[in-house]
């Protein structure tokens, strides 16, 4: 029997040595240190479970250091440490410990036909029950090869056990790329909050850009949108805020929070003056016209992103090309330096 941490890895080198030596494999039973972590351990305990993860937790006499003998004598007592846990589970065999490690049941692997008609490219995933409900939701450049994967012993995470077995069929929704995906999987899990994402328990730490509903509409950071025109999600406020002053740059949108009348003109401020603003509130602007502003941000949401893409960097040529750098001012024409 073998035992190692990460065990594919060590051992397809023993196995291409025995290939390139013309020896036949012995087909030795083996036990994964890293798989048994991922069934008895949680993630309260332990972040994750690198060999220098357990080590650390278990407090091992010896300290992993990427090399053979270390990292042997350290794995050898986070197996002793594992096994302590699971002696009191009825696993007192090396049969037992290998079915006790075995992931994917019989059950589960009996599902592989969901990811038959999954198509091959970049996209999200849902996987769904009987009631149509969502219950789980990934995103994967190859869309079907990555749904295969929970149904096969590669697949580790207990939970996904659990989720497999309810699940009754997959909707595929195909992306023109990753960031699409990556996009539209983070909305389905605001909207739907399905039970096995581990992200869908906190869409309250997720903003959002929106437009305000009124005749000068300005952009407004929320927690949960209420439609569809709206830029997110972002996991923290300083990428939201981010964003905001990116779209300001590219469009003129009013930045004052103040709701303007459509009636009665009001006082510009400083943004106006310096023709960053067509002051709505003085009435410079109808509200026909400033809805053209709105629009540009609408369509960059719902349809075509480049249009505030191509506005800004164009504002990074004219920058670049007065010499306007960050963190660095133009020299005057003349008189400098000075004598």
């Amino acid at each position: 029997m073998l035992v190692a941490h990460n065990a594919p890895f060590d051992l397809g080198f023993l196995q291409a040595a025995c290939a390139a030596h013309g020896i036949r494999w012995p087909g030795f039973r083996k036990v994964d240190t890293a798989v048994l972590a991922r069934r008895v351990l949680t993630r309260d305990e332990t972040p994750n479970c690198k060999l220098s993860t357990l080590s650390r937790f278990f407090r091992t006499k010896v300290e992993p250091c990427h090399r053979a003998l270390a990292d042997a004598q350290a794995t050898v007592d986070v197996l002793h440490g594992l096994l302590e846990r699971i002696g009191n589970v009825g696993v007192q065999t090396l049969d037992e410990l290998q079915t006790f490690t075995q992931q994917v049941s019989e059950a589960q692997r009996r599902k592989r036909h969901l990811a038959d008609g999954v198509p091959d490219g970049p996209g999200v995933y849902v996987f769904r029950d009987a009631n149509d409900r969502a219950l789980y939701v990934g995103t994967s450049k190859h869309m079907r090869a990555r749904v295969r994967q929970y149904f096969v012993s590669s697949e580790q995470r207990s939970r996904m056990a659990e989720m497999i077995a309810a699940a009754d069929r997959v909707e595929a929704l195909e992306c023109a790329h990753s960031l699409e995906a990556e996009v539209r999987e983070l909305r389905i899990i605001a909207a739907h909050k399905p039970p096995y994402n581990r992200r869908s328990k906190y869409p309250e730490r997720t903003f959002w850009l929106v437009l305000t509903d009124e005749a000068y509409p300005r952009l407004s950071i929320v927690r949960s949108p209420r439609d569809t025109d709206c830029l997110g999600p972002f996991s923290s406020r300083r990428q939201v805020e981010s964003a905001m002053t990116a779209i300001h740059d590219a469009v003129p949108l009013r930045q004052c929070t103040k709701k303007l009348s459509v009636r009665k003109p009001s006082s510009a401020c400083a943004l106006a003056e310096i023709g960053r603003c067509g002051a709505p509130c003085e009435h410079r602007e109808s509200v026909e016209a400033y809805a053209f502003h709105a629009d540009i941000f609408r369509q960059a949401v719902l349809d075509d992103p480049g249009i505030i893409v191509h506005r800004l960097l164009k504002r990074i040529e004219t920058l670049r090309g007065a010499l306007r750098y960050e963190g660095r001012r133009p020299r005057p024409a003349t008189g400098w330096p000075p004598s």
